[in-house]
């Protein structure tokens, strides 16, 4: 197992500098000016100049982007054109935003998600899984911003449960983090009882389910060990899924409660052409995605035995079942 760890990491490298590579050549060959951005229209042209000899956009493309990759390699993300200060602040201000976002989104997904799923397999066409069908329907069919938006008007304006602004510096309260956990898990909890129910159902209608309530297992025991587990792999991929694209930001969910988020900074520097700024916050992404799709492989082989016995040597599964 650890040397497939290992090898997914080394795979992960490569993965990660190509895309910076075509991230770096899309900003440096779309149309627009970041100097101008910067100083504005009115600078004069011997500003203009020196601010473009600053900022090395007057090297050729390949020496631009080797200069940026050694100062990645050393750990110098570089300094943001917009905001004067290092990439690596800016992420810092914003990661544990995003990561806490994610954290709790997810966790209330799963939380709330996983059993209506099993409950509407276990209870097919009945009056339960009816009204969870027609719930998920609605909550994916349901804008983001629109129901953030509800939210914010019915629980922080009307009955002032929870604060209607979000901090600018710092974490906030618990409070501060209900409305937009609960915002951005709507439509993900919505696809994870889709996927939950289905594979339930295709696996309580296997011959082991039927043999396992043949020998007088209980229901319980049938659907919590010998369904679930069975059941799990296509939750697990759409959880690490959501959980890593979450890490990139959520947007919409940002923007409604003001959270200053990996998501509001990557548009924003894309806007202004902060091109330190965008890859910093990509290649975050990019690492992101990639260590928790390796996460989800790694999961997968302690939740099904067959996928584990790809991972390890004949004799340690040989002693393993001894």
């Amino acid at each position: 197992m650890l040397k497939y760890i290992v090898k997914r990491l080394l795979i992960l490298i490569p993965i990660v500098f190509g895309i910076s590579f075509i991230v770096f050549a899309i900003l440096s060959f779309t149309p627009g000016d970041p100097v101008m951005n910067i100083l504005g229209n009115g600078a004069d042209a011997q500003a203009y100049e020196a601010k473009r000899e600053e900022l090395g956009l007057n090297d050729p493309f390949l020496t631009r982007y080797f200069n940026y990759i050694k100062g990645v390699l050393t750990g110098d993300l570089g300094q943001s054109w917009n905001y004067n200060t290092p990439v690596s602040a800016e992420l810092a201000r914003t990661i544990p935003k995003t990561l806490m976002m994610a954290v709790l989104s997810v966790g209330l997904m799963l939380l709330l998600g996983l059993p209506i799923g099993i409950i509407s397999a276990v209870k097919q066409y009945s009056i339960w899984d009816n009204l969870s069908t027609a719930a998920m329907l609605i909550l994916t069919s349901m804008p983001l911003f629109w129901l953030g938006l509800m939210l914010l008007q019915k629980f922080a304006l009307d009955l002032k449960w929870f604060p209607a602004t979000f901090p600018t510096d710092g974490m906030g309260t618990w409070k501060h983090w209900v409305l937009p956990a609960v915002t951005c898990m709507a439509s993900m909890m919505a696809s994870l009882v889709r996927t939950t129910r289905s594979t339930m159902l295709e696996v309580i209608r296997s011959d082991y389910i039927r043999t396992a309530r043949a020998k007088g297992a209980t229901e319980k025991r049938v659907v919590m060990k010998h369904a679930l587990r069975n059941a799990l792999l296509p939750v697990v991929t759409l959880v690490g899924l959501n959980f890593g694209l979450l890490m990139g930001g959520a947007l919409v969910t940002e923007t409604v409660f003001g959270i200053y988020g990996v998501g509001y900074l990557l548009v924003n520097a894309v806007k202004s052409r902060d091109v330190p700024l965008v890859m910093g916050s990509i290649l975050f992404v990019a690492t992101c995605i990639g260590v928790v799709n390796l996460l989800v492989d790694v999961l997968y082989a302690y939740i099904d035995p067959r996928l584990r016995s790809q991972y390890v040597t004949p004799k340690k599964i040989k002693g393993e079942e001894e």
